[in-house]
């Protein structure tokens, strides 16, 4: 239970205060490999189908800090 109760502290301090510091991190790797980063303001599409999609006008930065983050 201590190995659970400390992940779980560790997944809410990310969530809390991780964010810049894990894109910051993300965003280098991209930059030294010429990986194409995206614009976090453009959509992002919640499933693979248009037809079945349940949200509207989410961005890329509110799927990765938001729904990525707390499963609803």
């Amino acid at each position: 239970m201590l190995l659970v109760r400390s992940t779980k502290a560790l997944i809410q301090d990310l969530r809390e205060n991780g964010w810049d510091k894990l894109f910051a991190n993300v965003v280098s790797i991209c930059e030294n490999h010429d990986i194409e980063i995206h614009d976090l303001n453009d959509c992002h599409s919640t499933t693979r189908f248009r037809r079945f999609r349940l949200k509207e006008n989410v961005t890329i930065k509110y799927y990765f800090t938001i729904d990525f983050f707390y499963y609803h």
